[in-house]
């Protein structure tokens, strides 16, 4: 029986208590980085971008080194002799993405510093460099990624932890490790939390015209996969924006029929961002809050955590669970018949 974007989705607490703190996972690519770091590059396309977005600023602080994130496509072409003397990491999960393909063979060509980061090394992108890491979460056949962007997160968290585990307090990591250990109560109650309000708000859900997801720091990252997550299964379109940006022209065009979903990034800026999705309530009843903390706004969902950093590993999985809920009820996998030819014109995955 053929996997479903659900069954993947189930996987994750499995993922993150396999994955969050095995050595194995990162010690070579963690070598190499010894050899070559200074800062570090992260290069992607689609959900492999959303997650090293997402990710970015945790491995600043842990690793204490520059980071920087593109997509590989801007990388190629205007960002490339900027960062020839960093550490350059090229991510596909598939191995298929021929925009990173290009990449790996212009870097290869000039000779700089760089990895690839796969979920099969034997895929096409496995061929073009000497430098292929697996990051460890299988083949995911379904198209429309979650325990793929889920799983990046992961290998990058477990990479700096390995790395700088010596600078790390013990109170940092047992906290951590406090959250990995009870990952499958986390997800149970993010579960069964989403549920909830799915089947409360299961006329509004079915109804949406169009759907806005705000937030800011590492969770802007997760509104960009958030926002691609809705868009790419149920069709209905989907925008992120930054907060403070969102208030700033893009937020003149709410009206009732609106959907906006509120993401917490659990810092200074959480009381500006409750604002904002008190004042959303009065043009619309569409609105839904993600937080680490419970409060008794309506439709929110919030989980318990020891260490911030897991809000970077569950805060998308109400949003995989709304886009698989809606796409599967309204039988909307399938693009519009006329996109086969747009896909036969403009290739954007090897064979």
């Amino acid at each position: 029986m053929e996997k479903t974007m659900l069954d993947y989705i189930n996987t994750i607490p499995d993922l993150v208590k396999k994955n969050l703190f095995d050595p194995a996972l990162t010690d070579k690519f963690i070598d190499l980085y010894k050899e070559n770091g200074k800062g570090l590059v992260l290069v992607a396309s689609g959900s492999s971008f959303n997650a090293c977005m997402s990710v970015k600023y945790a491995l600043r602080d842990l690793l204490g080194k520059n980071v920087e994130v593109f997509t590989a496509h801007t990388f190629k072409y205007y960002e490339l002799d900027r960062f020839k003397d960093d550490f350059i990491v090229v991510v596909s999960q598939g191995g298929k993405s021929t925009n990173c393909i290009a990449l790996v063979d212009s870097l290869v060509e000039k000779n700089i510093k760089m990895a690839v980061l796969t979920s099969n090394v034997e895929s096409e992108i496995g061929k073009h460099s000497d430098k292929v890491f697996d990051y460890g979460i299988g083949n995911e056949t379904v198209g429309y990624v979650t325990r793929g962007y889920v799983g990046l997160i992961v290998f990058f968290l477990n990479f700096a932890i390995n790395y700088s585990k010596e600078t790390l307090s013990d109170g940092f990591i047992e906290s951590l490790q406090k959250d990995c250990e009870q990952a499958q109560i986390i997800f149970d109650s993010i579960v069964s939390q989403a549920k909830e309000i799915y089947d409360k708000n299961i006329k509004e859900m079915l109804s949406s015209k169009i759907v806005h997801v705000v937030s800011s720091g590492d969770c802007l990252g997760l509104a960009r996969e958030a926002s691609l997550k809705i868009s790419e299964t149920t069709k209905i379109p989907a925008m992120y924006f930054e907060a403070e940006e969102y208030l700033h022209g893009p937020n003149l065009q709410l009206t009732p029929d609106y959907s906006v979903a509120i993401i917490d990034n659990l810092d200074e800026t959480s009381d500006r961002i409750k604002e904002l999705y008190k004042a959303l309530g009065l043009v619309t009843d569409r609105c839904y809050f993600i937080t680490g903390k419970k409060d008794d706004y309506k439709n929110c969902i919030h989980y318990d955590y020891k260490n911030k950093l897991s809000r970077l590993i569950y805060s998308i999985v109400p949003f995989q669970l709304f886009s698989y809920y809606v796409t599967n009820t309204m039988k909307s996998w399938d693009s519009h018949p006329l996109m086969e030819k747009f896909d036969d014109l403009i290739v954007s995955k090897a064979k």
